[in-house]
């Protein structure tokens, strides 16, 4: 019988489930579809701009895949226009070849339901669905990873990503018991740091939401950006509600004056396949007054190292913004998080390597920070 994509209904949701059983038991099991039909996110309500949707590729009364898009209004090149985000695309086919084609028609039919449209994360190019993508006639490029160590001591002894081999494990954990490693992690801070110099009066505090002091951030940063999801109170209420506590959000002030925000996670991990058991700081979205990135950056780190978190990650792919990171001591790594350009977004941002450099994509955006 023919495979048809259509909207999750609630008469999908056992179906949907016992895919998801059939998933787990194949040995896929960090991902399943949501168990219910209705976003518990982004659900769409009225004429909402922002809000996600389930779609199910059902063959008979079987669900074989599905995917999830997002829906949001972006800010390009001074107009705001609807952009879609496709993700958790997951297919039978990656346990069953008969239905190997179902992940080719979930991409051709998200890509009907909106031509602007992209993917973020994804791991390596190799992985099978940035293969599929490109196939597709996508553009992708990496967004730039950017590390800083706290604790060198703990970050040697835990950072799974580098101890890959015993005789690395063995050489980690020599340099964290002997000294040498943390002296050597001390002094590279203190070199990538010294040229920069302090902030003067700033300030950083927690808000449980986001105020009327955020849009005129918004409009003054959205002047850098070639392509960035709109960022006014609308929409960060929505990304980031007040009941979501695992999402910190930071007010940054500079001598009274609001000159940005930041998202950041504090998480201790465990058996984390790239961190270990560290505890890690992630800065997953920011804004600024144009100009105001540094101070932001600063803010955010120092709040973090002070809740004494051992390593701060952050994904960034705007070059202000990387130069902000980079002023701030961090460190440039290799990165597993990509995104994906429809060729109607890519055609919008042409020529495509030389239009990313002024995006301004986060670990906020798309799913959002679901795997920190």
């Amino acid at each position: 019988m023919a495979i048809r994509i259509e909207p999750y209904q609630p008469e999908h949701e056992a179906a949907v489930r016992a895919f998801n059983a059939r998933l787990h038991a194949g040995g896929i099991q960090d991902f399943r579809l949501p168990q219910s039909h209705r976003s518990g996110w982004l659900p769409r309500v009225g004429n909402d701009s922002l809000y996600e949707e389930f779609f199910l590729a059902i063959e008979d009364r079987e669900v074989r895949g599905g995917y999830i898009l997002k829906q949001q209004n972006f800010w390009r090149t001074g107009t705001v226009e609807p952009v879609g985000c496709i993700y958790l695309p997951l297919s039978e086919g990656l346990l069953n070849p008969r239905y190997a084609q179902v992940g080719l028609q979930l991409l051709l039919n998200g890509m009907r339901r909106q031509p602007l449209v992209y993917c973020l994360g994804m791991g390596s190019f190799d992985n099978a669905w940035p293969r599929l993508l490109q196939a597709a006639g996508w553009k992708l490029a990496p967004l730039p990873f950017y590390f800083r160590v706290v604790h060198p001591r703990a970050f040697l002894r835990q950072i799974t990503f580098l101890r890959s081999t015993p005789l690395r494990r063995s050489l980690l954990d020599l340099l964290a018991l002997s000294g040498i490693g943390s002296c050597g992690i001390q002094a590279l801070n203190y070199l990538k740091k010294r040229s920069s110099k302090h902030p003067n009066q700033i300030s950083a505090q927690t808000v449980s939401q986001f105020a009327d002091w955020v849009d005129p951030l918004w409009e003054s940063g959205r002047t850098l950006c070639g392509l960035t999801a709109v960022r006014d109170l609308y929409c960060l209420n929505r990304l980031y509600p007040a009941d979501n506590e695992h999402c910190l959000k930071i007010r940054v002030q500079e001598g009274g004056q609001t000159v940005g925000w930041a998202v950041v996670l504090d998480t201790q991990l465990s058996a984390h396949k790239h961190f270990g058991n560290l505890r890690l700081g992630s800065i997953v979205d920011c804004f600024a007054l144009a100009g105001k990135e540094f101070e932001v950056v600063w803010a955010a780190l120092d709040f973090l190292e002070r809740r004494q978190v051992d390593l701060v990650v952050s994904n960034q792919s705007h070059e202000a913004w990387g130069q902000a990171f980079g002023r701030c001591g961090f460190l440039t790594g290799p990165s597993n998080f990509l995104i994906g350009a429809s060729p109607g977004l890519a055609k919008a941002m042409t020529p495509f390597a030389a239009a990313v450099p002024r995006i301004h994509f986060t670990r906020g955006d798309g799913e959002g920070p679901s795997h920190l």
